[in-house]
């Protein structure tokens, strides 16, 4: 008897994980994506800013996912995070730039948190920031797809720093 019990519990499980993988696949597949260069569901630009003493960190985010920008009300989310010690140990910077400037984002009710949305920038002062054109950023990222519920296991994506381009008069 036990062991046909534990034989419909396991039956069970895997019917709901093939359901859940499947239902996953299919929203997936179906969210509408306006731009094609959208990897893993998300885009991330860093420039150096004219005057140099700043670096914009721009993210997109595809439709129908969002990236949280705080750990929520319970402290238990993961947010969008910059790791700038790869940089100083390579004695590119002294120390990690400051953080002047985020997206305000939405307040999603559900997750009890600001989220982000479609796109957003991050501007950081310091100094020796143009050192580190050429330089590789990491960013942490966690995506959720609104559609299902769903939130994906947080990515560190590896941004080249590029310089902005000089505005012409």
């Amino acid at each position: 008897m036990l062991n046909k019990k534990i034989i419909n519990l396991r039956i069970t499980y895997i019917t709901w994980s093939f359901v859940l993988s499947f239902a996953i696949s299919i929203s997936l597949a179906c969210t509408p994506t306006k731009e094609k260069d959208f990897k893993d569901g998300y885009i991330i630009e860093a420039k150096v800013l004219n005057p140099k003493e700043k670096i914009k960190v721009k993210i997109k985010i595809a439709p129908n996912l969002h990236a949280y920008l705080d750990k929520g009300k319970r402290g238990v989310l993961i947010p969008i995070s910059f790791d700038w010690e790869m940089l100083k140990r390579k004695n590119k910077i002294n120390k990690k730039p400051q953080l002047i400037s985020t997206p305000s984002g939405e307040y999603e009710s559900k997750a009890e948190a600001n989220v982000l949305r479609k796109q957003g920038s991050f501007i950081f002062e310091g100094m020796q920031l143009e050192n580190l054109v050429g330089e590789i950023l990491r960013v942490r990222i966690q995506l959720c797809d609104e559609i299902s519920g769903i939130c994906y296991r947080p990515k560190w994506a590896e941004v080249a720093i590029t310089a902005e381009k000089a505005s012409h008069p």
